[in-house]
Order: structure tokens, then sequence, then C-alpha cells
């Protein structure tokens, strides 16, 4: 069996280049996943029109003759990307040798595992770790990621970022009276709503139970306090769903939202932005819930409900 026929035979791409980088070696693999004909490429094409970018090119030139990635020559498994047909990019693994004959370089070699498939189920696995399941919003763990991320990016360029933390009112009531099915739904509406409301830059996180915090990069308290109060309005217009009448007293309870509000002050600490929301929210509640707290040192405690 001939060198080709050995070639065409692999699952992965490989590529071969003479000195100057022009293909020489094109695969059946590589035609597959790269959408070339090898017809149309050998001969005829710089490597470097293969990889994402000259800098990657130059970048897999140097690594191959640095002794640190499996000697003076070779390259062992480093991850790029290269460019197909149709200018998209494939993620790839490569490792490769330069071919000396007598002495001599006369090109190199590169085997290309194709990571398509393993970056995909990466990225979902990713994705399934930071997301809570019931909601479909970001979790708690990750909130705590991404508000650290905010907070060192607001302070770095001297930008503010608000926050709120929203709890349901009344929603004991639903799990206990009417069941966690229910309750469960209840979750999903909220979520949904929250997912409206906001900015592709904002997020959302179902922060524990029925409380969750949503942070609003480089937006005033103002603007944020509308995008709440369009929340707890949208979650109103729901709430004649749930009315509850208690058994012993026959009084009927609505689940409404109960919002703590506040923004990036100077000298804080993420721990600060967070316990001030929260404090809001619990502010809210005492207050007779259905209304949105605001916090900061201007207005220490404002608690507003429009019905």
């Amino acid at each position: 069996m001939n060198f080709n026929a050995l070639t065409n035979i692999c699952p992965d791409p490989i590529i071969g280049v003479d000195r100057r980088g022009v293909i020489n070696l094109f695969n059946a693999s590589a035609e597959q996943v790269l959408g070339y004909h090898a017809d149309d490429v050998i001969g005829k094409i710089n490597i470097c029109k293969i990889y994402a970018s000259a800098k990657d090119a130059r970048r897999v030139k140097r690594l191959m003759y640095e002794e640190d990635n499996g000697g003076l020559g070779k390259l062992c498994g480093i991850d790029i990307q290269l460019r197909c047909i149709d200018d998209s990019l494939v993620p790839v693994r490569l490792s490769a040798a330069a071919i000396i004959e007598d002495d001599v370089e006369t090109g190199s070699i590169g085997f290309f595992h194709d990571l398509t498939k393993h970056k995909a189920l990466e990225s979902e696995l990713k994705l399934l770790s930071i997301t809570d399941g019931l909601s479909g919003l970001f979790n708690h763990r990750h909130f705590h990621a991404e508000i650290q991320r905010e907070f060192e990016r607001s302070v770095r360029s001297n930008h503010s970022f608000s926050l709120f933390c929203l709890d349901l009112d009344s929603f004991k009531l639903v799990n206990d009276i009417l069941g966690h099915s229910i309750g469960d739904v209840v979750i999903g509406q909220v979520a949904s709503i929250l997912k409206k409301s906001l900015r592709s830059c904002d997020s959302a996180f179902r922060y524990g139970g029925d409380e969750f915090m949503v942070m609003l990069p480089e937006t005033s308290l103002e603007s944020a306090w509308q995008v709440a109060e369009r929340v707890r309005k949208a979650f109103n217009e729901l709430a004649t769903q749930y009315y509850i009448r208690t058994n012993e007293d026959q009084n009927t309870v609505i689940v409404t939202m109960s919002i703590g509000l506040t923004i990036l002050q100077k000298d804080d600490s993420v721990a600060d932005i967070i316990n001030r929301a929260d404090n809001a929210m619990y502010h809210s509640k005492r207050d007779g819930g259905n209304r949105i707290t605001t916090f900061d040192d201007a207005v220490e405690m404002a608690s507003v409900q429009i019905i």
C-alpha cells in the first residue's frame, strides 16, 4: 500500500507542505472537513490560507522548533483553528513534524484532529454546570462568578452597574396548597418574563428557591428601576392565575413580587452590593410586598408601590 493510500484511510485530516509552505499532500479527511478538493489545493495554495490567520501559521512554525513541544522539528497536540473553503473556522488539535532528507528540511506534515464535536459537548456541559435546571436561568454559583467579573470590570473602567433582587410574595402557599408542580410553573413564568424584559448584556439568575438576582451593566438606578417595574407589572398580569383561598379564614392571597434595587457605589465590595439588594428586597416585603425598594447613598431606602 502506498503512502497516499495510507493517508486517505486516516479518519483525521493530514496536510503536507513543502519548504515554502505550499500544500503537497491533502488527504480525503482534509477534503471532507475543510471543503476543498485536493486537486484545487495541492501545488496551488499555501498553508497560511488554511490556518485561521497568518499569526497562527507563524506560531505553529515557531513551536515546531521549540524543544518543549516534542523536540526540534516536532509539534505535539496544540489547539488551533483551520479556515474552511466557506470561510468558517473549525477547531482542531494539531501534531506535526518536519520532513528531513539528507539533513535538509524539505517540508512538514501535520495531523489535525477535528474537535468540533468535542468542543460542542464541552460547551454543552459547561452550560449545564452554570444553568438552573428548573428556570433555565443561570444558577447561584454562576451568579457569584459573574458579579465578581462585572465588579472588577466596572471598577477598572470606572463604570457602575445596577443589581436587583426579587422574591415572590406568598409563594410558599402556592407549594403548600396548589402543589409543587404549580410552584414550578410559577418559577418558569418568572424566568420567561425576565428573559423577555432584559437586554442581551443583562443577566438573570435563580439565586435560590423563589429568589432571583438580575444584573444590569452600565445602568443607572433610574433605568434599572424601570426594568424592575416592567418585570413586576408583567408578573402581576399573570397573578390572577394564582388566587389562593386559604381554608382557615377564606382570605384570598395573590402571588406578587418584592424587589430590592441598588447600584454599585464607591468603595463597595461585591458582598456590599449583594447585601444591599437583598436588604432592600426584604424591606419591600416588610412594607407589604408587591413593590420596589431602592437603596443607595443619596436615598438610603425608598420603597415604592405602583399597582
